[in-house]
């Protein structure tokens, strides 16, 4: 994954076979999650990342029965107050109200098994926390990991939201190797 390596670490010392994840934001972190994990569910808003992951994931038979992908053309990003920005490949085009449509399609999801795992990254970030919150609050040991945690918006959230007597760790890239320089995730371990 393109984290801090230090968070690379953590979670391959922490991630089994018995887990179920879900993966906000496909890309390299995708194959990575389908060989620590039991089953690994992939929410991606942006064409280019779904079909590239896609291509990697259904051509490796030691993975692709252990994975499914979930795709919604929501590519934006958008903060608690409901704001978005960075929008592109026509997005500026639509409505409100269509692009609030397309969210909710994206978000409306719910599984009959229990969720050990969730990765933060991609698009509509406030929304993936929270759902993420949702999905593994009462999951005693689960893992919560938020890729680029250091941004003021998301830190806001982050403090706001979480249940303080979760476990967090903070791992900042000081160096300047793959991952950029100030970098940080966050890794919550649940406790109920």
């Amino acid at each position: 994954p393109w984290i801090v390596s230090e968070a690379v670490d953590y979670l391959h010392e922490s991630l089994t076979k018995e887990m179920v994840g879900v993966e906000f934001g496909a890309g390299c972190s995708t194959t990575w999650f389908c060989e620590r994990l039991k089953y690994l569910h992939t929410f991606e808003c942006s064409q280019h990342w779904a079909v590239g992951t896609l291509n990697r994931v259904t051509n490796d038979p030691n993975i692709n029965n252990k994975w499914c992908l979930h795709y919604s053309n929501c590519d934006w990003n958008k903060d608690s107050l409901g704001n978005r920005w960075f929008i592109k490949n026509g997005h500026h085009l639509r409505t409100k109200k269509e692009m609030d449509a397309m969210e909710d399609h994206f978000m409306g999801f719910s599984f009959n098994s229990k969720i050990d795992f969730c990765f933060v990254d991609g698009s509509i970030r406030y929304d993936t926390y929270v759902k993420s919150l949702e999905l593994l609050s009462k999951n005693e040991g689960s893992i919560l990991c938020i890729d680029n945690s250091e941004k003021p918006h998301r830190a806001k959230y982050i403090d706001e939201l979480t249940p303080t007597k979760w476990k967090k760790l903070e791992f900042v890239n000081n160096d300047s190797n793959d991952v950029e320089a100030g970098s940080k995730t966050t890794i919550f371990r649940i406790v109920v």
